[in-house]
């Protein structure tokens, strides 16, 4: 398997190696995300919302700047929970490609290894000499 520094280095990222379980949790915490952004109550009320907002904005005298800055505050506020929300769908799929990434190479290289044993084992039977098989730990079993 490959050392962290090697993994950092293929992602092109200076960003400390992430756990597994927290990838999980991120691609969760996206799914959920999306599914809110995605419900149909919660579009209508935020566009509700935004519209409630700019209507209060439009009928404010230009004299009001307190009002003014107070709805300019509030429009700020809503698209920031709307980007918020859109930021963990998107790190939840980032999270999900990172999983899928690093299991394949798990894969990958449990499939080199094994061919590397099955090839090993044709060759030591064919040539008629004992089975020998190194383990991990720089042990060897017949």
């Amino acid at each position: 398997m490959s050392s962290i520094n090697e993994q950092q280095q293929e992602r092109g990222s200076r960003e400390p190696m992430i756990a597994n379980s927290q990838l999980r949790e991120r691609v969760e915490l996206g799914r959920q995300a999306e599914l809110i952004l995605e419900n149909p109550a919660y579009t209508a009320a935020w566009n509700a919302l935004r519209r409630s907002i700019q209507a209060a904005w439009k009928e404010t005298a230009t004299t009001d700047t307190q009002r003014m800055q107070l709805l300019h505050a509030q429009v700020r506020m809503v698209d920031g929970l709307q980007n918020i929300m859109n930021q963990l769908v998107a790190g939840g799929k980032d999270a999900e490609a990172r999983l899928k990434d690093r299991l394949t190479k798990v894969l990958d290289q449990e499939r080199k290894e094994g061919l590397v044993r099955r090839n090993l084992r044709a060759v030591m039977t064919a040539a008629g000499g004992p089975l020998v098989v190194f383990d991990s730990g720089g042990g060897s079993t017949q």
